[in-house]
């Protein structure tokens, strides 16, 4: 089981509550992180964030990791 979702509201702020530190990682790749928690990352999608992530390779297929 996944115990692990992210919520995305309409200000583009994401809030993912997982424990793998793996997931965390990736998710740091699309998003600029405010702060993360044991259990928590909070961060805002911007444009410079996704184009950052597109630029260092990151595929849909990485991505796939976070579902």
């Amino acid at each position: 089981a996944n115990d692990a979702y992210i919520v995305l509201d309409p200000n583009f702020r994401i809030y993912a509550y997982t424990k793998s530190d793996l997931q965390a990682t990736i998710l740091g790749y699309f998003c600029k992180v405010s702060y993360r928690l044991p259990n928590l990352v909070v961060g805002t999608l911007t444009r410079e964030s996704i184009r950052q992530a597109l630029d260092k390779g990151i595929t849909s297929k990485e991505v796939e990791y976070l579902h």
